[in-house]
């Protein structure tokens, strides 16, 4: 198989790890690929939502914001960061990514729905 087949089938299957609520096997899954992604947003985004998912938000966090400084108007990406903000426990946080997420899409509605969930 090659390389970029292994690597697609590997977060393809990550996603369906992650959907069974089997973040930790997905985890194990995705790190030995995740160096050859390193400047992919859509991998990073991904592993950040497993990461915190598995409970290591230090490390989503971390994961998020290199994908953020690669696609820095992309608002898939500000509201995940806000979402994993949020699922941490760090409302103010979750707001300012939530209001990043708005001023690039005013319309986003996951974005307006974390917001209003962050400002109660």
């Amino acid at each position: 198989m090659s390389d970029d087949r292994h690597i697609r089938s590997t977060l393809n299957e990550a996603v369906r790890l992650l959907h069974g609520r089997r973040p930790a096997n997905a985890l194990r899954l995705l790190e030995p690929v995740m160096p050859k992604l390193r400047k992919e947003p859509d991998a990073l985004r991904l592993y950040a939502i497993v990461l915190a998912e598995a409970g290591q938000n230090v490390k989503a966090i971390a994961a998020i914001d290199k994908a953020l400084k690669l696609r820095p108007m992309d608002p898939v990406l500000s509201v995940t960061r806000g979402n994993i903000f949020s699922q941490a426990g760090k409302l103010g946080d979750a707001v300012d990514a939530f209001r990043r997420c708005l001023a690039i899409n005013p319309k986003h509605t996951e974005a307006l729905a974390g917001l209003v969930r962050g400002l109660r």
